[in-house]
């Protein structure tokens, strides 16, 4: 509650207040509350986020409320930093969240927690091992999983989970979720080449970045030859009716992972049109629209009244005068 009571707070001091602050303060008080107030609304999602991860179920609860095979997602535990933050300075979405949403048409997102934290990361429901236990572990949810996505890293443990991954997994399984590093994309393509029978190949567009979509760059899936195919997350084209306002990056995942369904024979169905985007393009429209009614049926009164008194002045000037 009290993440929600600041976020509103922020809403209020940032922009219902303007008009209070700029009779007393002028122009400087209001660039104050704007800060204030963006500052009120980022502290409150993350009480909002903090709240949430307090609730969030475990990897064994999960499982045991959805009997579809999940989606397992390793990663480096690095990347958990960049997965726990919002998508924007008031969104209480993480990047983890989205990801495990789009996921959900697919199956449960289930991932091996990092030990000894204090709360999960929200997104993919945590299970905890013992690190005597975590390679057997992935063995086990690598042989139930529907796919396994992979986010590339450096660290010893990434590395035996690609070389496993690769050695006992079908080739449509696996899905490599590349974030943008150019560096490390390339650092991995060289040497993924001692495993994988056909190279990958260098990624373009590096420079192009979309707020709205996180870090994560591309997604590569493999054919059954281990020919690669890859998705282009920040360039991808979504239509804008079937966006979703509150979680933007759901629906690009949604339509990136399309042709990886396909691939790999799983249910996949193209995001309808989003009932909240149609609302806000219209209250963005609307008042536009209005106005262009407004104006135009200005103009053509405006133009009948002068043809009007036009015709009178024409007509009063053909009418003889009688010299009586």
């Amino acid at each position: 509650m009290l993440g929600w009571f600041l976020i509103f707070v922020g809403i209020g001091v940032g922009g219902g207040a303007r008009d209070i602050v700029h009779d007393h303060f002028g122009y400087i008080g209001i660039v104050v509350a704007g800060v204030l107030g963006a500052l009120t609304s980022m502290g409150g999602a993350r009480c909002v986020i903090h709240a949430k991860r307090l609730r969030a179920p475990g990897a064994v609860d999960a499982l045991a409320h959805d009997p579809r095979p999940p989606v397992v997602y390793f990663r480096p535990f690095a990347a958990d930093v960049e997965g726990s933050q919002p998508l924007g300075s008031t969104s209480w979405q993480t990047n983890e969240e989205q990801l495990s949403a789009a996921m959900n048409v697919i199956g449960p997102l289930v991932a091996i927690g990092v030990p000894q934290e204090p709360l999960p990361v929200l997104g993919a429901a945590r299970l905890y091992v013992d690190d005597s236990r975590w390679q057997a572990t992935a063995h086990e949810l690598m042989a139930c999983a529907a796919i396994v996505l992979l986010r590339i890293g450096r660290s010893p443990g990434f590395w035996w989970e690609f070389t496993t991954a690769v050695g006992c997994l079908a080739p449509h399984k696996l899905v490599l979720l590349i974030p943008r590093d150019e560096a490390l994309y390339e650092e991995f393509r060289a040497a993924s080449r001692r495993f994988l029978p056909v190279a990958l190949a260098p990624l373009t567009a590096w420079h192009k970045k979309k707020a709205t979509r996180g870090d994560l760059k591309a997604v590569i899936f493999f054919d059954a030859a281990w020919s690669p195919s890859v998705v282009d997350v920040q360039t991808l084209r979504v239509p804008l009716l079937r966006g979703r306002p509150n979680m933007p990056l759901v629906s690009v995942l949604q339509f990136a992972f399309g042709p990886v369904c396909e691939n790999a024979g799983l249910p996949w169905k193209r995001p309808g049109i989003n009932p909240r985007m149609v609302a806000l393009i219209a209250i963005l429209v609307l008042p536009f629209a209005a106005l262009a009614v407004v104006l135009w049926s200005s103009r053509s009164i405006l133009v009948l009244t002068m043809m009007m008194f036009g015709y009178r002045s024409l007509a009063a000037r053909s009418v003889p005068v009688s010299p009586w």
